[in-house]
C-alpha cells in the first residue's frame, strides 16, 4: 500500500496501523472533543490519497478543535486551532491557527552546528511559549 522509502520508521508503523483503522472502523460519528492532526508533515505528502482526504474532510467538517502536531511549513489540509512547532519556528500558513513553540531539549551545540552561533533559548524556564499575539 505504501512506498517503505517514503515514509520514516514511525510513519511505517502508525499510518498503516490508523489506515487499518479507519477502514474498518470508521472515523467516530458521535461528537469529539478535540482532533490530534500529526498527518501533514514536510516530508511527505499524502494528499493524493484518498484515506488521507477522507479525514482531513472530517476534521474540517467537525465541530472539535483541532491540535496540529509539528506542521508543515506549507499548506496543511487540515485546519487547526492551535499547532504546536518543534524547536524552531517556521513560516506558517494561516491555516495552522494559534502556533505553539515547544522544547524538545537540543542542545545548544546543535544549533551552533547549525550555523546559528548567536543562539538563546527562547524557553527559559518554560517547555512550550506562545508564538502568536493574545
Amino acid at each position: 500500500m505504501f512506498k517503505s522509502t517514503a515514509f520514516s520508521l514511525t510513519e511505517c508503523v502508525i499510518l498503516p496501523l490508523f489506515v487499518y483503522l479507519m477502514l474498518y472502523a470508521g472515523l467516530p460519528t458521535s461528537p469529539v472533543d478535540v482532533i490530534v492532526s500529526a498527518l501533514d508533515g514536510d516530508d511527505v505528502d499524502l494528499s493524493s490519497e484518498a484515506w488521507y482526504q477522507s479525514v482531513v474532510e472530517w476534521a474540517n467538517s467537525n465541530k472539535a478543535p483541532v491540535l496540529c502536531l509539528d506542521p508543515p511549513s506549507e499548506t496543511v489540509g487540515v485546519v487547526a486551532k492551535w499547532s504546536l512547532a518543534v524547536a524552531l519556528p517556521l513560516a506558517y500558513s494561516d491555516r495552522c491557527g494559534q502556533i505553539y513553540l515547544c522544547d524538545v531539549g537540543l542542545p545548544a551545540r546543535l544549533y551552533r552546528e547549525a550555523g546559528l552561533k548567536t543562539y538563546e533559548s527562547p524557553f527559559a524556564h518554560k517547555f512550550v511559549i506562545p508564538l502568536h499575539l493574545p
